[in-house]
Order: C-alpha cells, then structure tokens, then sequence
C-alpha cells in the first residue's frame, strides 16, 4: 500500500501504469526496474542497451524537480553511446513529444520518486 501512495499512475497507450516505464516511441512501454535516480548503477542500463533501434537519447523524468545524474551512470551511458537528460517528470513528458516529432531514437522514462 505505502509503494503505491509513493507513486503516480501515468496513462500510457489508454493503459494506467504505475511505478518506473521506459515510454518507447511507436512500440509502447517497458517496466524498468529502477529505484531512484542517486542509485542509478551501470545495471540500470542493460535493458536500454539491449532495444533495437538502438537508443541514443535517455529522457529521465524525475518528479517534481529535476535531479542530477550520478557520474557512474553517466558514464555507463556514454560507453552505450546513450546521451542522458534528467528533468522533471513534466518536462519530460514535454520534451518527449518534440524528440518524437522529430523521428529521433529517444526513449523516456517516467518515474515520480527520483525526488
């Protein structure tokens, strides 16, 4: 019960879905196991790395605020060749919608306790 006051339902494809998704564009979502932003590890990436069309652009949703990316994580990513960019939950969703009008491979994730 306390996970789920802790979260924020998003609506995705008509679909409520509650906790951490990678939000890919044109194929739906994914569950991402993922706690928190400070606890990011290079294991975080494995599944990003893993979709094709690979991934070159990472948009981390942070909650209310947007949050700094911990070093290891970041350098995980550039050895995927993954560009990151934390913001918040909002302007994520926002930022989403103009990558996606631009037909770049981006995906996002969206999660509410990266606070």
């Amino acid at each position: 019960r306390q996970w789920y006051q802790r979260r924020v339902r998003f609506m995705i494809n008509n679909q409520f879905v509650v906790g951490p998704v990678l939000v890919l564009p044109y194929m739906g979502f994914l569950h991402w196991k993922f706690n928190d932003l400070s606890s990011a590890s290079p294991d975080s990436l494995f599944l990003i790395s893993r979709i094709f069309p690979k991934i070159n652009t990472l948009l981390i949703g942070c909650g209310d605020v947007m949050q700094m990316v911990p070093p290891v994580f970041k350098a995980a990513a550039k050895e995927h060749d993954i560009g990151l960019q934390a913001e918040s939950t909002q302007q994520a969703i926002q930022t989403y919608g103009v990558l996606l009008d631009d037909n770049r491979s981006f995906c996002r994730t969206l999660d509410t306790i990266c606070r």
